[in-house]
Parts: C-alpha cells; structure tokens; sequence
C-alpha cells in the first residue's frame, strides 16, 4: 500500500514539473525597456573644431549634437540627451573657465559664453560628456543601445586663442551715444553718452600700462582737444549687452555746426603724442541747434498739410518744409542698426477723425493678441508716421571728406513728414473681417459692431481737420525720452 502511494505522488510531481516546462515554452521573454536604437552619435561636433589656433579671444564654445536636450516623444517613448559635463580648462593653470550655459530653442546647440574673455595666445581644453535618456515608468534613466551597454559619450579637444585685443571692435558696439557718423548732435539734448557693448572689455580699460593715463578727448581738426574721465563697468540693461561705458557730455564744450572726434585714449605721461594709443574712435557733427526742441520750433513742423497717394481709396497726409539743418539719417525713420532718435507719433485720442472712425472701437475692444498680424508699427498704430527726405543720395550723414577736411556740405534740404496711420488702422481691420467672416461661416451669432465691421470693404476716409501728433527725440538703445514736442497737422 505504502509503495504505490509514494508511486502516485512521484507521478504528481513529474506532472507539476511537465506543465511548468509547457509554460515556460509558452511565456513572453522579458523586454529591456531602457534599449534605444540610435543611427547616431549624440555628439555631432564642438566648436571650435580640434587643434584650431587662433581662435578669437571672444569666441564662445558650442556643443551640436545630433539628438535634442528637449523632450523628444516618439514611437511612443520618451528620450531627451543630458548634458552631464561640459568644461573648458586653461592649460596654462589648469583652472576652469567661468561663464553661462544656453540651449538652443530645438535643444540642438548647448553655447557656453565666458565671462570674461579668453587669454591670448593660450591653449584651451574642451570636455564634454553627454549621456541619452529614456522616460522608463516616469523616471528618467540612462538609455541602453542595443548591446545592452549604457549610451554615454565623452568628446574631447583643444584650441589655441590668436592675439590680444587693443580696441574695441566696431561689431560689438550695440549702439552709442553720440552715434558714429551722425550730422546732428543737439549738444545740450542730454548730458548722457555711453557705449554699450556685446562683449567684456573691462581687460582693456583696466589695463593702464605703466607711463599711462585713460582719458576721453573731444577734438577739432585743428587739433584743439578736451580731456575728461569716464567710467566702464559690467552691465545687461539692454539685449545682448555685457559691458557699457559711460561719460557725461556736460563737462565738454561744443559749438554748433563743427565736426569733432571723440576718442578713448591711453595717452603717455611723457608728453610723447606719437606715443598714444586708440581704444575706441567715432566722428560726428553738431547741428546748428542745441536741442531738437529749438530746432522743431524754428522750423515750425505744423500747419497746413495736404493728402496724398495714389489709392483711390487710402489717402495719406503730407506735411512738406525745408531747413538747412535737416535730419540725419539716423533721424530719419530708416530701418536700421539703430533705433530712430526722432520718433513722430499720431496722438489718435485726440483726433475727432479716428474717434469717430470705426479703427476706434475696434482698438478698443479688440487686444492685439486678438488681431494677429505681422506689425512694423504699434497697436493701434500712432507710430505710422515718418519723416524723411526722399531726395538725399546716400548723404544724410558725415563723409569722409567732410571728416578729412572739417568743413560739412550739408543735407538737401527738402523733406517731408507723413502720416500713414489709416494704412495700418485698415490692415488691422481686414484681419478682423477675415476673423469675424469665419465666425459667421460656423452659423455663430454676430455682434451689432461685428455686422457692421463686414460692411467695410474700403478704408474710412480721412476727413478734414487737426491731426495731433509728437515728436521726441530717444536714445538709441536705452529707449530713453529727453524731449517731446506737440504739434499739429491741419487738413482743408
């Protein structure tokens, strides 16, 4: 009895063990869920490239990589590139070099920019470790290629930085104050001139040599000069900035319409000019003027205007005069390197023609937000106005033979201001058409002002009247406004 017992029991048990090797015949293999397949390096390449000699000392160091540091979601996973070590030593001391990190918008470039800029002459190590990431159970964890091996990569290289800086380079002036070239500086507009630049100077103008003062001089061509101080220190006020200088234009003496260098200079204690060293150099002229204030009321820039264009249905206003001070290009409202100094702006809560225009309810309950459109002027568009002289020919500011021998030939001296704020006022209200058209096409219900925006096909006629408008003078850059003027346009 007892023998078959333990029989049928040892038969149980090779049955168990028969079914259990049937499942496992049958069972699902456990996948890694870390293994990403990648076709490239995370790395593309670093800039600037290996063994590369003389390299500028403002040069900032690049990593391009083939994946992005965002978040990348794709064939249902989630994988992002880490930047784990990104470094550049000095080999003359081993020390790391300071500065900040960005990242590109795609996540494709990560720049590092030196807080102060590179030594001369020096050779740079760069090392970069990045590591692939993969989103496993909400957890972010290092990624696995198809080996099974982590995917981390490590690059190195070098590169040695060209010769010492001794000026300031023009390209990394953002904008200054008097501007190079300008023919109408008003010498007692503001007391505030300044450089701003898009790079770290401060190892320049900290570095006197020895026999040596660090002066700003004000000259003639006839070679009579003033000598005052100025300060530098590190500064962000405006976008890309790094470095401004400063000066205070009150403590020199100008005359009107002259030509006049200003420089920084290291000049040698010893008396021995030929000796000297230029930092930095412009040349400009002084307007007739002292200020855009005196200059608007001696040449009235108000009265009675007349309208113009040739579409039969957008009629434009026009202002003409003459003066043999007329403004520089810089003036003029040209797009360019720098902001407008001159700025003419419609005062449209003050015209009875745009308060009883349909643009006026429009601006009013409508944001710009709502009225989506590529714009070169504000919402509403008080800022659609220009002066300018159509007749210079690349001479609206100071050449150099005006430079070379002191004597200015002068702007032609007819122009012009406009206003062209019904131009803008009727873009913005045929996308608001456009807007309320769709609206109406899905069957919803329409607004009284809504039905009557759709009626206007054709820009609302200017009508005869004062036209208010101001006109100031900023400073390039800063946006700051030393002076505004009210004046007023009539149309009979």
């Amino acid at each position: 009895m007892k023998k078959k017992l333990i029989l049928a029991l040892l038969m149980a048990c090779f049955a168990i063990v028969a079914c259990d090797k049937e499942k496992d015949q049958y069972q699902t293999p456990q996948i890694n869920k870390r293994i990403l397949k990648l076709n490239k390096d995370c790395i593309n390449y670093i800039s600037p490239q290996d063994k590369c000699d003389t390299v500028d000392i403002f040069s900032s160091i690049k990593i391009n990589l083939n994946y992005s540091c965002n978040e990348v979601n794709e064939y249902n996973y989630s994988s992002k590139v880490n930047i784990d070590t990104f470094e550049i030593l000095n080999t003359k001391n081993n020390n790391k070099v300071d500065g900040a990190f960005s990242i590109s918008e795609d996540g494709l470039s990560i720049i590092f920019s030196p807080e102060e800029p590179l030594e001369p002459n020096t050779e740079y190590n760069i090392k970069a470790n990045v590591s692939m990431l993969k989103l496993v159970e909400d957890e972010w964890v290092v990624a696995q290629n198809m080996n099974d091996s982590l995917i981390i990569e490590e690059k190195v290289s070098s590169f040695t930085t060209g010769d010492a800086v001794n000026c300031i380079k023009p390209q990394h002036i953002l904008c200054s104050y008097p501007i190079d070239r300008m023919y109408n500086l008003y010498s007692k507009e503001t007391n505030t001139g300044y450089i701003c630049l898009s790079e770290n100077y401060r190892f320049l103008l900290n570095k006197i040599p020895e026999g040596y003062t660090q002066q700003l001089r004000l000259s003639t061509e006839d070679g009579i000069y003033q000598d005052i101080d100025f300060t530098h220190f590190k500064s962000t006020e405006i976008e890309n900035q790094k470095y401004e200088i400063n000066f205070d234009l009150s403590k020199l003496n100008f005359d009107n319409q002259k030509i006049y260098k200003l420089q920084i200079l290291q000049i040698p204690t010893n008396g021995n000019s030929s000796e000297t060293k230029q930092i930095w150099s412009i040349d400009f002229r002084t307007s007739k003027y002292n200020t855009l204030k005196e200059k608007v009321d001696d040449i009235g820039l108000e009265g009675i205007a007349k309208f113009t264009g040739n579409n039969l249905f957008i009629k434009d206003i026009e202002f003409s005069f003459t003066t043999d001070d007329f403004f520089d290009v810089y003036e003029q409202q040209e797009k360019g390197k720098y902001d407008n100094l001159v700025c003419l702006n419609a005062d449209l809560e003050n015209t009875e023609w745009f308060k009883s225009s349909i643009y006026y309810e429009m601006y009013h309950k409508y944001s710009e937000t709502e009225i989506k459109r590529d714009r070169d002027f504000s919402y509403p568009p008080t800022d659609a106005m220009t002066v300018f002289n159509p007749l210079s020919i690349n001479h609206d500011y100071l050449t150099d033979d005006e430079i070379n021998t002191g004597e200015t030939l002068g702007i032609y001296n007819y122009g012009c201001i406009t206003h062209n704020v019904i131009r803008e006022c009727h873009e913005d209200l045929k996308v608001l058409r456009d807007k309320i058209g769709s609206k109406r096409q899905h069957g919803e219900t329409l607004t009284e002002y809504e039905q009557k925006v759709l009626k206007y096909q054709n820009p609302e006629s200017l009508t005869k009247g004062n036209y208010p408008y101001t006109i100031s003078y900023r400073l390039p850059g800063k946006n700051i406004i030393t002076s505004e003027i009210h004046k007023v346009l009539t149309c009979n």
